[in-house]
Order: structure tokens, then sequence, then C-alpha cells
């Protein structure tokens, strides 16, 4: 085992709504096996985060501290087999490019958005698992993604931010 990169500095919770769907006569309905399909729809961003250190910036991190974004949404109604839960959780993350570690090959921003968009989809798939283990619909176990080999679909806009928001089945 060695040291990632790629360090979580610090994570929030931005936004948690998750409500029980009910079907006829208000029966509840299980949730479904994370191998089944759930469908929903990601909104991910990035931006360097310039401003996150107090005064000077640790060694090797200047340029190398990003803000990471990630929310998910169910898009499952109650026509939908699956569909147990209608669900939005964003959580935003800094992470650093701790330079010594780094692969030589793959720019900051790359490594900050695959790793940083897996670490903080992994959050969101706990959040919803342990919040809904109590709920009459019982527990929703998100399928396990990967944001490895993918990167923004736009390029770094004048803000230093860059967006994508895509469909997930």
């Amino acid at each position: 085992m060695k040291r990632s990169p790629v360090q979580l500095v610090d994570s929030q919770l931005f936004k948690l709504s998750i409500e029980p769907l009910r079907v006829d006569g208000g029966l509840t309905r299980k949730p479904p096996s994370p191998v089944q399909d759930i469908e929903f729809e990601t909104a991910q961003g990035m931006q360097l985060a310039t401003d996150y250190w107090e005064g000077d910036v640790p060694p090797g991190l200047e340029g190398r501290t990003f803000n990471v974004h990630l929310g998910i949404r169910s898009l499952n109604g109650t026509n939908q087999p699956n569909a147990s839960y209608e669900f939005e959780v964003i959580f935003v993350g800094i992470f650093a490019i701790v330079q010594e570690e780094s692969p030589s090959r793959m720019p900051p921003g790359l490594l900050a958005w695959q790793y940083g968009m897996t670490m903080l989809y992994g959050l969101i798939r706990e959040t919803v698992a342990s919040q809904t283990l109590r709920m009459p619909n019982g527990r929703l176990m998100l399928p396990t993604m990967s944001f490895l080999g993918e990167g923004p679909s736009e390029t770094l806009n004048e803000d230093g931010f860059y967006t994508k928001v895509e469909l997930q089945a």
C-alpha cells in the first residue's frame, strides 16, 4: 500500500433529500439490488481552489488544490420497476494533488477529476445507504461506480470551472 497522489483534504454535504416512493394503497417498495439498473443524473464540477489555504499555500500544492463537486439525483418515478426512493445528494470536496506522489503523465486537474469524483461518489453511496436503512422501503445501496478514464466534457472556462451533466443507467 502506498500514499495516493490525490488527497481528500475536506468534504461537505451540501444537499440531502431522500423520500420513499409508495405504490397504490400506500404500500412500500423494496429497494433494488446494486446490480439492477437505477437511473440517475449526475452533475459534476471542478475548479482550482485558489483561496482554500489560509495564508501560505503548502509547498508543492500551488495550482494543485481543487474544489470538486458531485451531485446525484434519481430519475426513477413510480412507474419504474426498480424505483424505491426519490433522492438528491450533493457533496463537495477539496482535493490536493501531492506532487511527489503524482504520476508525471497525468495532469493534476485530470487526477483531481477522476479520483475526486470517485471518492465523492463513495461518500454519496454510503450516505444514501445509511439514511435509507431506517426508512420504510429499506436500505438503498447504489451501484459502485468509477470515474477513472473520464474527464470533464467541456473545457475550462474563464472562471477556472469545469462542468459536466450526464445520465447514468
